[in-house]
């Protein structure tokens, strides 16, 4: 309560405009400013120090295209950032934007490139610094589609990319630059083949998998191998973190080693959602499993025909 009315003698709360599992987004007026605002308040679960790093990234990022800033808000926020007992919060410029329900069945093939141009726009300046957002998806770019402006946001779930080591094993370095972030090709995995005028990915990988469980073989990594010689290590732990429906294959198989190339999935996602016209493709499937779901599109992939595949 004392956090809302320390709030309120120098903002206006609007309205919310977003929620998750960290926090919740306020639209609000600064009279002292005198200018519209976005408040992401934190929920009060989280350590004292969570709004930290999401700040650090965000002005680490200062000044480039499409990526959301933080604003100074004085006297009560006087670099963008709100404390108040226990609770925080962090102050962002106001984005106007469109809800994706209003335009994602009707984007032209041209305002699709255009999206994605932009949206790559922003995830590169992200990733040359070495950090994952880990939550790119629809809601958290933003479109103004009548001024075709976009913004990235929301980087809660944000970290350092990860370095693998001569033993495989991940570490919380930042990488060299010009060091390789992706962990090879896919390829070998999923051949495509033409059928019918549709891509149909191999179903090499569930074949793979399937035989796996049939002969009670269990996928070991090298921590394990090295810990099996008789090296003690410590279980590194595993993110798993993002949004159901958009979370890479090694998020979802709990991978050690997940590179920037977890948010060119989420990105492939959403390209995938706005050539169908559809807010959450992945609910066309009947699986409630992440995993389940992958698979099927990778197995049967219907809706995908080659005029489309070509786009990409």
């Amino acid at each position: 309560m004392r956090f809302l009315n320390e709030v309120e003698k120098q903002f206006d709360l609007t309205r919310m405009v977003g929620s998750g599992t960290f926090g919740e987004v306020y639209e609000a007026y600064d009279r002292l400013n005198d200018r519209r605002v976005a408040i992401k308040r934190l929920l009060p679960f989280q350590t004292m120090d969570a709004h930290k790093k999401e700040a650090n990234f965000i002005s680490s990022l200062h000044g480039k295209s499409n990526i959301v800033q933080r604003v100074q808000s004085p006297p009560l926020a006087p670099n963008g950032i709100i404390i108040v007992e226990e609770q925080q919060a962090l102050i962002f410029e106001y984005f106007e934007h469109d809800s994706p329900s209003d335009y994602v069945k009707d984007l032209t093939i041209k305002e699709i490139t255009h999206y994605m141009k932009n949206l790559f726009v922003a995830m590169r300046s992200v990733h040359a610094l070495g950090i994952i957002h880990r939550d790119v998806k629809l809601n958290n770019f933003l479109y103004d589609r009548r001024n075709k402006k976009y913004l990235l946001v929301d980087f809660g779930l944000a970290e350092k990319k990860m370095q693998k080591t001569a033993l495989g094993i991940s570490t919380g370095q930042t990488p060299s630059p010009g060091r390789r972030t992706t962990s090879g090709s896919m390829s070998k995995y999923f051949p495509a083949t033409k059928s019918n005028g549709y891509i149909l990915p191999s179903e090499n990988l569930a074949q793979q998998i399937a035989k796996r469980r049939r002969l009670g073989v269990r996928r070991t990594n090298a921590s394990e191998t090295v810990r099996n010689s008789g090296v003690k290590l410590k279980r590194l732990p595993v993110n798993r973190g993002g949004t159901r429906g958009y979370r890479a294959p090694e998020v979802l198989m709990g991978s050690h080693h997940q590179t920037t190339a977890v948010d060119v999935w989420s990105a492939g996602v959403i390209l995938l959602t706005l050539l169908c016209r559809q807010t959450h493709c992945f609910q066309w499937f009947r699986h409630d499993n992440d995993n389940l779901a992958v698979m099927e599109i990778y197995g049967y992939a219907r809706c995908v025909s080659l005029e489309v595949s070509a786009l990409v």
